[in-house]
């Protein structure tokens, strides 16, 4: 029966009480904090909750992070602590600039390139101060973090299946209609630490994955699965590159290449099909386009969801939150003839109690026809 050896366990203890290593795991803190903080200047309040999405995010970090050191107990790489500290420094300086520019696959993938770059054309440091971690860059382990860019993208694909949507914020993007329509930012990052066998003993390897995805023309849980196809292809795509290197070694330069510029690529080419194509969240002649329902409120309690179209409430024809608000201010009943993404009808009815929100607690997206609407946040770079 296999047993793990005492020094794994050891360096799994360092990760929860040595200080430097506890501070890993606030990126994803500031994140969600960011992206909450973003919907309560758009809507004046909280859509999801930030304490149960900052466990839910820790907890599969973790597990992912646990669950590939044992798949790779066995295997001895030549990853030394300089770059590790290297690749955090990067990872937070690039995570700054652009959340996205955060996972390691960005990071790994600028390393190595500049590694492979220096050691085929003999770059030299520039100063003598960062010699030091110019020597690091030189000396970079450039097949073993590829590797390791390759398998947490492999696991990365089920994180986005199983939470990918979670905490999904509603933005303002511009279309080509020529005005600001709504559309769905999925942003997710998660911190995986590894405990990895090295030449110098066990060592604790944490990483950043993560995405960043604008849909203005899909349902948020078929967006989910279109980037977790995306994700499962380039992590397959990368390790048969770099099984390949192995008996040609310029392939590792497409590997390098792949890791930086893969996510960058796939972004930009869904912002311009995105623009090409119809958008979903908009409300129409049709009715109020349901994009938000606000947890424990009217709209919830009836079930209605996002992408639901309000069709009339009490007999009146409902286009605009405004008219929600209308009818509802002088009901005690509602009767709601709803729409779903079938265009199948749905009457819903309850009761109306005086403490209830007059929006019910729905939040509508923006009518295509009104043309002099101001945008509370347009599209921004993520």
């Amino acid at each position: 029966m296999f047993t793990f050896p005492q020094p794994f366990w050891s360096a799994w203890l360092r990760l929860f009480i040595d200080p430097f290593w506890l501070t890993l795991f606030l990126l994803p803190v500031l994140h969600i904090g960011y992206l909450r903080w973003r919907e309560k200047k758009q809507f004046g309040k909280i859509i999801h909750a930030p304490i149960p999405l900052v466990l839910r995010t820790w907890c599969l970090g973790l597990a992912v992070g646990f669950l590939l050191s044992c798949l790779l107990i066995k295997w001895k790489f030549v990853i030394r602590k300089e770059e590790v500290l290297l690749v955090w420094g990067l990872t937070l300086c690039l995570g700054i600039w652009r959340i996205r520019f955060a996972c390691i696959s960005y990071v790994a993938g600028l390393l190595s390139l500049v590694s492979l770059a220096s050691k085929k054309w003999g770059l030299v440091a520039i100063s003598l101060e960062g010699y030091h971690w110019w020597k690091t860059i030189v000396s970079f382990s450039v097949e073993n973090w590829l590797w390791l860019v390759g398998l947490t993208h492999l696991l990365e694909w089920g994180l986005v299946r199983l939470s990918g949507a979670d905490g999904s914020l509603p933005v303002q993007v511009h279309h080509r209609l020529g005005q600001p329509v709504h559309a769905f930012l999925l942003s997710k990052i998660w911190t995986v630490p590894f405990v990895l066998l090295t030449h110098t003993g066990w060592l604790i390897v944490p990483v950043i994955i993560g995405f960043s995805s604008k849909n203005a023309s899909k349902p948020v849980l078929q967006q989910k699965r279109f980037v977790s196809t995306f994700v499962l292809i380039f992590a397959c795509s990368l390790c048969i590159v770099l099984i390949l290197s192995m008996y040609w070694r310029p392939l590792l330069w497409m590997a390098a290449i792949l890791s930086f510029s893969a996510h960058e690529l796939f972004y930009w080419w869904e912002q311009w099909r995105e623009r090409k194509r119809k958008p979903l969240f908009v409300s129409t002649e049709q009715g109020l386009k349901v994009l938000v329902v606000l947890p424990f409120t009217p709209a919830a309690e009836m079930g209605i969801k996002s992408g639901d179209i309000i069709h009339r409430l009490n007999g009146v024809r409902i286009f605009t939150v405004e008219d929600l608000k209308r009818v509802t201010d002088h009901a005690a009943f509602l009767k709601l003839e709803i729409l779903d993404e079938r265009m199948d009808k749905h009457y819903l009815q309850k009761a109306l109690y005086e403490d209830d929100p007059k929006d019910l607690g729905i939040i509508g997206a923006i009518s295509i026809w009104q043309t002099n609407i101001k945008s509370k946040e347009l599209d921004v770079g993520y």
